[in-house]
């Protein structure tokens, strides 16, 4: 029996990817657990979220997500984020969004970003994308981040290279980091990322005061899972380690499930 419930599994996914065309909406259900060591300091973190994705027209494409957090010593706290592909020409898009939290000690004030990317190659199948993030944590604290880089849409493989420069307030302090992902799968099928991310301040979204890694060197690691299961249903996951040197370490792990409709 449970070698015939595999096999129709497998069967499912199988021809899911062969039959598989995008769908306009996708709605993701996610939680979140996060360890942070010490844990006498830094205690335990645990979230949950939901996400609407619209493809609005063929050059339009929107997300909205709210996202709810528990910590053992901060309380708990809210998040709302809004954000939007938009594509102006064949060779050029943007990316824009916007979010704010409740709880300062878990989530940011507010955070806008503004990414432009431009096609190039005789297939369009490299992107270099032009960003700046504006984060207020708190009626303090800020970070303005400038960020390039490349990323390459190969046949079954989609590798990105980018470079942070992280300017943190007060103080003006100027920090680096740098993010290098390797991801392999095919739509329908399932998808495979690993990301490591690396410098004096990683570019993460850690719910720790920016304060507190700010003059740190941090090393960032992640494997990212996504599997349909159907042409409209599928499961995703996410396991990682980040290690603040002189300050914490963390292991996280995020589970969650998407439908396409």
């Amino acid at each position: 029996m449970k070698k015939l419930k595999v096999l129709i599994l497998l069967v499912l996914a199988l021809s899911a990817a062969a039959e598989y065309e995008p769908k306009p909406q996708r709605l993701e259900l996610t939680g979140v657990y996060e360890s942070l060591d010490p844990i006498s300091t830094y205690g335990i973190w645990k979230s949950g979220s939901i996400t609407y994705f619209r493809k609005a027209s063929e050059d339009l494409s929107w997300f909205l997500g709210f996202d709810y957090s528990m910590h053992d010593n901060a309380g708990t706290g809210f998040l709302g984020d809004f954000g939007a592909y938009k594509d102006w020409s064949p060779v050029f898009y943007t990316y824009s969004a916007f979010s704010a939290g409740t709880n300062t000690n878990i989530f940011v004030q507010f955070r806008i970003d503004q990414e432009f990317n431009f096609k190039i190659g005789d297939k369009r199948d490299i992107v270099i994308p032009f960003g700046i993030t504006y984060i207020q944590s708190d009626g303090a604290s800020s970070l303005v981040t400038l960020y390039s880089g490349f990323s390459a849409y190969l046949p079954a493989w989609l590798i990105t290279v980018k470079i942070f420069a992280n300017f943190s307030n007060p103080n003006s302090l100027l920090s680096n980091s740098y993010l290098v992902s390797v991801g392999n799968g095919k739509e329908g099928a399932e998808w495979n990322y690993l990301d490591l991310t690396f410098g004096e301040l990683s570019y993460l979204p850690t719910s720790v005061p920016l304060a507190d890694v700010i003059s740190e060197h941090s090393v960032y690691l992640s494997f990212k899972h996504r599997k349909w299961l159907s042409s409209t249903f599928g499961w995703f996951s996410d396991l990682n380690y980040l290690n603040v040197v002189n300050t914490y370490r963390k292991y996280g792990a995020t589970l969650g499930v998407f439908f396409e409709f």
